[in-house]
């Protein structure tokens, strides 16, 4: 473990424009001998000091560049988590997208852009998939109807179900129930 404390004009300023965060004083760093090595640079005995606050300046921009990024890939892993959980729960039930940007605290089109941004694909879109996932399932088990499945999914109607069907699967229902029967 390596402590470094900081004093001196260049950092007060780091601090006044945020890049240094007091509240923050502990960062862990990986891979641990890249970072070593980038530390040890800084302690070299008989280094002039002039170069010695470069190579520290230096070593500070990387940790805090490197760091930043890993901490808002984190943030974003875990609020994807969560979006996707509220996006997959209740699948038998009707979507209310505005409900769930609620729940995370973001306008409606402010959830879909981040949505859009992580994913590559709308909450909508990303919703369907997983009820079409699911229909296909209720079709496998062959119990019911293109039309009890579609009013089960909260579909408009049995077409408005083989359309969407067909849009994620790229087959009808019926195109997939003939597949699913023995040859």
């Amino acid at each position: 473990e390596y402590y470094f404390c900081f004093e001196g004009p260049i950092i007060d300023l780091w601090r006044r424009r945020g890049v240094l965060d007091p509240t923050r004083p502990i960062y862990h760093l990986e891979p641990l001998t890249y970072w070593r090595h980038r530390l040890e640079e800084i302690v070299t005995p008989n280094l002039p000091p002039l170069e010695r606050v470069c190579r520290i300046q230096s070593v500070l921009v990387d940790v805090l560049t490197n760091y930043q990024r890993d901490v808002a890939a984190e943030q974003n892993e875990a609020w994807l988590a969560q979006a996707r959980a509220f996006l997959d729960a209740d699948i038998e039930q009707p979507l209310y997208v505005e409900a769930i940007a609620r729940k995370l605290g973001l306008s409606h089109e402010t959830f879909r852009k981040k949505f859009v941004r992580l994913t590559g694909v709308s909450p909508y879109r990303h919703r369907l998939t997983r009820v079409i996932d699911h229909a296909c399932r209720l079709v496998h088990e062959g119990r019911l109807t293109n039309k009890e499945i579609a009013e089960r999914l909260s579909f408009s109607d049995e077409f408005h179900f083989s359309r969407r069907f067909k849009q994620v699967t790229g087959r009808s229902p019926a195109q997939f129930r003939a597949l699913l029967r023995p040859h």
